[in-house]
């Protein structure tokens, strides 16, 4: 199944389910099956709420970072664009989450936090 569409809480399209689910709507996706030739319109609910204290691991794991990918290094590019990196122009680099670049076996690719770069 495919994810066609997202609509966040609040975008048009929304109001029914947000009259139905109130604040517990994150948002609504839109799934096709293409094999059983079905389409499907889902919704992500908060079902509890909790305090989260992040340990020093999360934070580190979290932490944004600077990858390099050469410019012809284009499959590798498109998987760290696919996984939410960001250019970052002036660093020349991708911005992604630690954890992110780990998953995508970046380590050795990672060349600062992007908190210990010096902005000017």
């Amino acid at each position: 199944m495919n994810i066609t569409r997202t609509l966040r809480r609040g975008a048009r399209g929304t109001a029914r389910l947000r009259e139905k689910h109130g604040d517990a709507l994150i948002c609504v996706r839109y799934r096709v099956d293409e094999e059983n030739a079905r389409r499907y319109k889902t919704v992500e609910l908060i079902v509890e709420e909790m305090r989260f204290v992040p340990s020093q691991r999360w934070r580190w794991l979290h932490q944004e970072v600077l990858v390099t990918v050469r410019f012809e290094e284009v499959k590798l590019r498109s998987q760290v664009k696919t996984a939410g990196g960001i250019w970052d122009r002036e660093a020349r680099s991708w911005r992604l989450a630690r954890y992110v670049a780990l998953q995508l076996g970046l380590r050795k690719r990672i060349t600062t936090t992007v908190s210990q770069r010096v902005h000017g």
